[in-house]
């Protein structure tokens, strides 16, 4: 599904303020979304990328699943400098959150 930015912008503020009103299923469903068509170049970057923000507090596994698997899409596929320095600085904000410790990601693979 692409909405215009203003609406994937709003639907971001709203994962980031009240989460959990939206099923995890369907905030899953939103990040890969988002960040599958940043990918494809149908989407803002810097609006898919403010769609993970919500991440920092995320405890659903199924939602970790997803984004990660994009993120990591991203990174390796991306040939922009700019998007993949991007994608540096935020990734590992991004598995500061305890649950990222679980998940099966190369953490090396992202640190500076």
């Amino acid at each position: 599904m692409n909405y215009d930015n203003r609406n994937w912008k709003l639907l971001g503020r709203a994962l980031e303020t009240s989460p959990y009103s939206v099923p995890a299923v369907n905030r899953a469903q939103l990040l890969d979304d988002a960040l599958a068509l940043s990918f494809e170049g149908r989407l803002d970057f810097g609006v898919a990328l403010a769609m993970t923000r919500f991440l920092l507090k995320e405890d659903d596994p199924v939602v970790w699943m997803s984004a990660l698997r994009n993120l990591q899409d991203l990174y390796a596929y991306v040939s922009d400098d700019v998007v993949r320095l991007q994608l540096k600085v935020i990734i590992p904000k991004l598995l500061c959150n305890p649950l990222a410790r679980f998940l099966p990601i190369d953490h090396q693979l992202y640190s500076n």
